[in-house]
């Protein structure tokens, strides 16, 4: 072995060793995968300072099946907009108590997006676990305890149903993909049989009770460790007859089984009455589900959905994500919610505050200290993105050909390698160069001045000579005057 590759494993070995030592941000599963807590750690850092973001989001139709309105919504989205929405989200109604082929069917949209680049939320609209009725069937409603007692009505019922969606979430563990999980939503409401506007009868600390068990269930019992929950009621029930009621106090399971709050709102001008109570929980905020107001079938395309963003810059920047509702209709009259029946949508998901998936950054956020240490002026490199990738990219959900690097240079005065100048300006030798794990170079992505700033540089998977690499882990590696900074990437064909 030459004292070259010597080196060339040993910077490999430690760069590996470095990656290994990361921290990330705290879930309410202490076990949870470091990808999803790279990912709560990115939704937090998104309302902080001058650079607020928010990620844009659309409801699948539960009505079809996924793949089909996958394309009824989101692809017909990008055809009108030219971009991929951030997130998707899917309803497990219709297969909680189904085989697990359909679960895989229903997930199939879910897994490829999220390969592509997306984020994925799952809600589950649970029916009657005493009759097996409808999810509004309000029998035995104030009963909610008996659930979580063994040998009680509805238990066993009960039961069932949290197996059947635990075995859908563990095929998107299995598959690598981290979930938003909204179960048992718009609990200050009485159309679903969990529901109730009363915080003072015994149904509040029923369903308190039912949402821990089931965190603990899944989380300890079935070992789903790729779970970001999140707790959300409605906005149609603040005015209630106790004037004490908030969202936050009242049925808030407690910091600890919660990751992400938020709220539902269907309404044309963006009223958020738990706001404020909400964001007290130091969770990150989101806008859960989304529509404009109920009108006619004869009215639509009247919304503006430019609007949405200027009340959420004006009224509640902290807003992360926002999830608008699916389109549907019945022949006794029709709902336009969502981003395909409405005006401007274009201009909606082209807003600078928008996120889509081809922006989406979380890899790029991998430990609290990195977070804490991306300052302006800070030499630094990104988790490239997508990864893992292809050279072909391309699928049925919109797949990215090849991947991003992304790389910051600092400004003069400012920790980092010391530059050069030439008449006054600041220039850095940069070279991004590819290594296969035995530190072998096999690409040279960038070999040029760079000035300070960011900058982003392709890789198309294929090395020097123009041949597409065999799939596995490679390290890519920035050095800029004296600085160096390693990183590792996957790749598939």
């Amino acid at each position: 072995m030459t004292s070259r590759t010597s080196n060339a494993i040993i910077r490999v070995l430690l760069a590996l060793a470095v990656l290994s030592g990361l921290s990330y941000a705290q879930t309410a599963d202490r076990d949870a995968t470091q990808q999803t807590k790279q990912i709560l750690l990115y939704l937090k850092g998104l309302n902080r300072g001058s650079s607020r973001r928010t990620i844009s989001g659309h409801q699948l139709n539960t009505q079809y099946s996924p793949v089909a309105s996958f394309d009824s919504a989101i692809t017909k989205i990008y055809k009108k907009t030219g971009t991929w929405v951030g997130l998707i989200g899917i309803d497990y109604q219709r297969v909680q108590k189904g085989p697990m082929r359909s679960m895989s069917v229903t997930n199939t949209p879910l897994v490829e997006y999220f390969r592509t680049g997306g984020l994925v939320a799952v809600m589950c609209s649970f029916t009657n676990p005493w009759t097996d009725g409808t999810m509004n069937d309000s029998t035995n409603r104030h009963k909610m305890f008996e659930l979580i007692v063994p040998g009680n009505a509805g238990a066993a019922a009960w039961m069932q149903r949290l197996d059947s969606v635990a075995a859908g979430l563990r095929q998107l563990q299995d598959s690598g993909v981290t979930v938003l999980f909204r179960p048992l939503h718009e609990m200050n409401g009485q159309w679903f049989w969990w529901g109730s506007q009363s915080t003072t009868s015994p149904l509040k600390q029923d369903w308190v009770g039912v949402w821990r068990h089931m965190f603990t269930y899944f989380t300890q019992t079935k070992g789903l460790h790729n779970l970001l929950w999140v707790f959300s009621p409605s906005s149609r029930n603040s005015s209630i007859s106790n004037p004490a009621f908030r969202a936050d106090t009242a049925f808030y399971p407690g910091s600890e089984y919660v990751d992400i709050v938020g709220v539902d709102v269907y309404d044309d001008t963006l009223d958020i009455p738990f706001y404020d109570a909400l964001r007290s929980t130091g969770k990150p905020f989101a806008l859960c589900e989304f529509g404009p107001g109920l009108y006619s079938a004869d009215t639509p395309y009247r919304y503006d959905y430019r609007i949405l963003m200027q009340q959420i810059r004006s009224k509640y920047p902290d807003i992360v994500y926002w999830m608008s509702w699916n389109d549907f209709g019945s022949s006794i009259g029709s709902r336009y919610y969502g981003l395909t029946s409405q005006n401007y949508v274009s201009e909606l998901l082209n807003d600078p505050w928008v996120i889509n998936r081809d922006k989406l950054a979380w890899r790029n956020v991998t430990s609290i200290e990195e977070e804490q240490a991306m300052k302006p002026g800070t030499f630094e490199l990104s988790q490239n993105y997508p990864n893992p990738f292809s050279a072909g990219g391309g699928s049925a959900f919109g797949g990215n050909p090849g991947t991003a690097i992304s790389y910051h240079l600092p400004f003069p005065n400012a920790s980092g390698p010391a530059p050069s100048s030439a008449a006054g300006s600041v220039i850095y030798p940069v070279t991004l160069k590819v290594y296969d794990i035995l530190g072998r170079k096999v690409a040279t992505v960038a070999n040029e001045l760079g000035t300070p700033g960011k900058h982003t540089v392709k890789w198309d998977g294929k090395n020097d000579a123009g041949e597409p690499v065999s799939s596995g882990i490679y390290l890519y590696q920035l050095r800029a005057g004296s600085s160096v900074m390693t990183r590792k990437l996957v790749f598939v064909k």
